[in-house]
């Protein structure tokens, strides 16, 4: 069994939190755009010769944990190694 757990990121802090989660015990992470489904929504494509043009100003990453986890130690931990000030 897995618990799902979803964080806001600014695009500056995404891909560091992603890396330490994943550190820190994360089974997976995923990065989305968390505008997705609104007028803010900004498509990225990973198409061969074209390299996206960054993450999303309001990203959301995904954390799929082990359902034993101790999920606020691994969210603190994983916040601070990412440079976050407090579990977003």
């Amino acid at each position: 069994m897995w618990q799902s757990v979803t964080l806001e990121a600014a695009a500056d802090r995404a891909e560091a939190l992603s890396e330490a989660l994943m550190e820190h015990g994360a089974l997976s992470v995923s990065i989305e755009d968390a505008d997705a489904g609104t007028d803010a929504e900004r498509p990225q494509f990973g198409e061969p010769g074209h390299l996206p043009s960054g993450l999303w100003d309001h990203s959301r990453v995904v954390a799929l944990v082990d359902a034993g986890a101790d999920l606020l130690a691994l969210l603190s931990a994983a916040a601070g190694d990412a440079g976050v000030a407090e579990v977003p």
